[in-house]
């Protein structure tokens, strides 16, 4: 009998030692005459149970495979067809989504894809070519890409790969005779050459890896015990990482601090432990964490019957429950506020439907033509966001609409090797992109006036010509009478080392930066104050002092939670008990802290609608995206500032004029002003951390200036471009002190 000796039903039931019940779970099978599996019910006996049948052809192959669940109204069935019986040929599936062919040479390997979802009278087709060992030696892909691939046997008794592309890209690995990967090269920016060499002992352990890109040469060395376990990892960085093992315990020290994980017998990680405090972990039985206790403060989790999350209690961000339908999508998430948001599924399982407490956002899918079965618009309210698609079915327009603003659309075009060629931007504005001839994007122009353009990059030094044309001279691209050039310099160990701006032979600003290869922390860093900054850390790496020579300009101090308990200027910080990292109080001793009352007011889905503070009000407005469409500053009631958002444009009405600031590559921003044809180009100077501290326009007299303490607080001495960001790239709000970070507001004072 075809079914015999075949399991039925599969019953698992599992117990850990830190909960008091058990886990259990069941899968029953059925068989067809032949013996084949006809049906797999998973989760049997439980509201989440799916169900999945099979159907065969007289050959066995699999022809159907339907897979149904309760509540799911629509099953999704997969359909095969094969060749001879034996090589799958088409594959489509119902509702009708995607429909593949694919295409064989006589011995059954696979010479084409040809994916007919978007147009069956033109679909998309990648092509195989295989040599007599049925090795792929060439892809051709419906973008135009074209890759060719060889093996031939090398000198170490091994073989090697290479892989060419029309697009000028070239890669080459070698390998031993066991499969280890003994050198591999590539070609960077300008033809930089990128290698690998990999040695390893008789186990076939990696002893050693070094990597050379240019001038830059870094080599990685480890150690193992007789079982085959790191004992030890170092650098030529100056990284060295040391490694121990005990009784289900494994000990981590770096920079002569240790770190401790201990597992239990199902390979959770029970206990963390590191200089400062500890964290333990209790475990269900159905193997997901159940608590997660630090500093007298514990998270809970709980799962529905078949492992789903249902609730997660966060002593900071309280009570947050999920449901789930039975094929394991969220259907619903209820926050500690009672803010519902509930989603509904297509036939195709994709998002239909999003409801945030009333606020509906629907997603709408092609049904036809170049945008099918892709996304084409999503709408809340208002605010729609449509996409159109090219033949290859790749993003071709994004349009974002909203009443009382103007319709901004941006265009995107592709050159023949697949590669995003241009991208148009509102106001007739088009940026296109040069790659090198080794296939890297290095630079982009606006007509035929250079943006940017990345023409060096040794490993230890990178330069970037802003202004002037692009010159490609068959082998080399580079930049003819930039007006500005940028440098950035690495040391031996692969750390930044300075950061140059340069008109002609002028240097319009520069910093300089030193970093601890142990541990990578900067440890000080010049041009950004009149002064060095010198920075200590803990054992943790967190930053507990800012100095200039031997005086100390600010000093901190933590909690062993993680929390501020001091800093300079601020004093001491008070905390909440019941929410342990939420601060209630601070002793504010230098008056850093205004004393007007700031509120802010938060949406159904957890991003800041509005803020208040003394004669500032701020409202937000977000698209379907759930990213910030428009925000309006008014001062006393009255309306200061306006800025719509769309990505890397920006439209910002203040003082009666209309600002356009596109934030192009590298640093460089396009302004224009009003309804103005042509526009103005800046070029931003930024700190390690994309910090923007000096902007200059092409004459190269500055701006816009700003300093940024350690944790990000800045002081603007000069803006007359009516610039808003700063601190990491992200939009400053100077009027209530804030940080806008997209998902999060930050208070650098605090």
């Amino acid at each position: 009998i075809g079914g015999a000796y075949r399991p039925k039903t599969v019953k698992l039931t599992q117990k850990h030692s830190d909960s008091n019940q058990a886990y259990t779970d069941q899968t029953e099978y059925t068989y067809t005459s032949a013996g084949l599996t006809s049906s797999v019910v998973e989760h049997k006996g439980k509201p989440q149970a799916q169900t999945t049948a099979y159907l065969y052809d007289t050959y066995g192959n699999c022809t159907q495979e339907t897979v149904s669940a309760s509540g799911i109204s629509t099953p999704m069935v997969t359909n095969y067809q094969y060749l001879s019986g034996r090589y799958l040929s088409k594959k489509t599936t119902t509702p009708a989504s995607t429909t593949i062919q694919y295409g064989r040479n006589s011995f059954g390997e696979l010479t084409a894809v040809v994916d007919q979802t978007i147009n069956v009278s033109s679909p998309l087709v990648t092509t195989y070519v295989r040599d007599g060992f049925g090795m792929v030696t060439k892809e051709t892909k419906p973008t135009g890409e074209v890759t060719n691939y060889s093996r031939v046997a090398n000198t170490n008794w091994g073989y090697q790969k290479a892989e060419t592309g029309n697009d000028g890209h070239s890669y080459t690995w070698n390998y031993d005779p066991w499969d280890n990967e003994l050198s591999t090269s590539t070609y960077g920016i300008a033809g930089v050459l990128v290698t690998t060499s990999s040695n390893y002992d008789v186990k076939g352990l990696l002893t050693s890896k070094t990597t050379t890109k240019g001038s830059l040469t870094v080599t990685e060395s480890m150690t193992y015990d007789a079982l085959g376990r790191v004992t030890a990892r170092s650098s030529t960085n100056g990284e060295s990482i040391g490694y121990s093992y005990g009784n289900r315990t494994v000990t981590t020290t770096k920079a002569g601090n240790s770190y401790t994980k201990t597992f239990d017998a199902w390979g959770n990680v029970v206990e963390s432990t590191d200089p400062k405090t500890s964290v333990a972990f209790c475990y269900h039985s159905n193997g997901k964490p159940a608590e997660v206790t630090s500093e007298g403060s514990t998270v809970y989790m709980e799962y529905d019957a078949v492992g789903n999350q249902a609730e997660l209690e966060d002593p900071d961000a309280g009570i947050i429950s999920y449901e789930y339908d039975a094929l394991g999508r969220v259907t619903r998430q209820t926050d500690a506020r009672g803010n519902d948001i509930l989603y509904s599924y297509d036939a195709l399982g994709r998002v239909s439907q999003r409801n945030c407490e009333g606020t509906v956002t629907t997603y709408t899918y092609g049904t036809s033509g170049n945008g099918n079965q892709q996304l084409v618009q999503q709408q809340t309210g208002d605010r729609t966001i449509a996409y159109g698609y090219d033949t290859k079915g790749r993003m071709v327009s994004e349009t974002r609409s909203m009443t009382g603003e103007t319709s901004v659309t941006f265009s995107y075009s592709y050159d023949s090797y697949g590669r995003l060629a241009s991208k148009g931007y509102p106001g007739n504005v088009t940026v296109t992109y040069k790659y090198d001839h080794c296939g890297h994007l290095v630079g982009s122009q606006i007509g035929s006036r250079c943006v940017s353009l990345l023409s060096t990059d040794n490993g230890l030094t990178a330069t970037i010509g802003y202004g002037g044309t692009i010159a490609d001279d068959g082998q080399i691209v580079s930049v003819n009478s930039p007006v500005m050039t940028h440098t950035s310099t690495h040391n031996a160990q692969g750390y930044l080392s300075g950061l140059t701006l340069k008109k002609g032979t002028a240097t319009l600003r520069s910093m300089t930066f030193s970093f601890l290869g142990m541990t990578g922390n900067l440890t000080y860093r010049t041009g950004m104050t009149s002064y060095q900054e010198d920075f200590n850390y803990d054992s943790l790496d967190r930053l507990t002092r800012v100095m200039n020579g031997n005086t100390t300009v600010q000093a901190v101090s933590y909690a062993d939670n993680g929390n501020l308990t001091s800093k300079t200027g601020v004093g001491t910080l008070h905390y909440d008990g019941t929410q342990p990292h939420a601060v209630t109080s601070a002793d504010n001793t230098s008056g850093y802290i205004p004393s007007t009352t700031q509120q802010v007011t938060y949406n159904a889905f957890g991003k800041v609608s509005s803020i208040t503070d003394g004669s500032y009000n701020m409202t937000f407005t977000y698209g379907p995206d759930e990213e910030r469409w428009k925000t309006v500053l008014k001062q006393n009631g009255t309306a200061r500032r306006t800025t719509f958002y769309a990505g890397d444009y920006e439209r910002v009405t203040e003082d009666g004029h209309t600002y356009h600031f596109y934030y192009l590559d590298d640093g460089c921003i396009y302004v224009v002003t009003d309804s103005q044809t042509s526009g103005t180009y800046y070029y931003a100077f930024t700190d390690h951390l994309g910090s923007i501290t000096r902007i200059f326009n092409e004459a190269g007299t500055s701006v816009y200036e700003a300093e940024y303490d350690a944790w990000g607080k800045q002081t603007v001495t000069k803006n007359t471009i009516h610039f808003r960001r700063g601190y990491t790239g992200h939009e400053m709000m100077p009027e209530f002190g804030l940080v806008n970070m997209n998902g999060r507001l930050y208070d650098p004072i605090l």
